[in-house]
């Protein structure tokens, strides 16, 4: 069920009456959740606050709110491109500087013998490191596409 903003307040009134007579949950419903969101328009920031009714075989209800709140605009000013990007070519030249010393190593003793020679406990730590990133870097990308998204319908 969705009760939509800019409604009248007299229409939810009327649609939460007609959930109510027609019992709309039942006694085998063990779990209701409820999403409300609010937008702030001067802050850019929409919330969204869950709140949960858990419901036990004994009739007690166990009442959760979890809010959640997030800026629609991530890059609120130049800076933060700035320090994106200095991290990303960071991480760029560990990968340069790590695919350079595998190539050394495998020119220099053959493929087995070298990544065998390459493979330890740093350069594993900088490999994990790389592919880390380049997961924090896709999803980021995602997320900021979601952002758009989200602030394009608001507009």
């Amino acid at each position: 069920v969705y009760l939509l903003s800019r409604q009248q307040q007299s229409d939810v009134r009327a649609a939460v009456r007609a959930l109510e007579d027609r019992q709309w949950f039942s006694p085998e419903t063990a779990k209701i959740e409820i999403l409300f969101t609010v937008y702030q328009p001067r802050n850019n920031i929409l919330s969204a606050t869950y709140i949960y009714f858990i419901l036990n075989e004994a009739g007690h209800i166990h009442k959760s709110l979890d809010p959640f709140s997030f800026n629609l605009n991530p890059y609120g000013n130049a800076g933060l491109y700035v320090i994106d990007i200095i991290w990303l070519l960071l991480t760029l030249k560990l990968f340069v500087e790590e695919s350079w010393e595998i190539v050394k190593h495998i020119k220099q003793l053959g493929l087995r013998q070298g990544l065998w020679q390459y493979i330890d406990v740093p350069n594993f730590v900088d490999w994990v490191s790389i592919l880390y990133a380049f997961v924090m870097v896709v999803l980021w990308v995602l997320y900021c596409q979601e952002l758009r998204e989200i602030r394009d319908l608001l507009t």
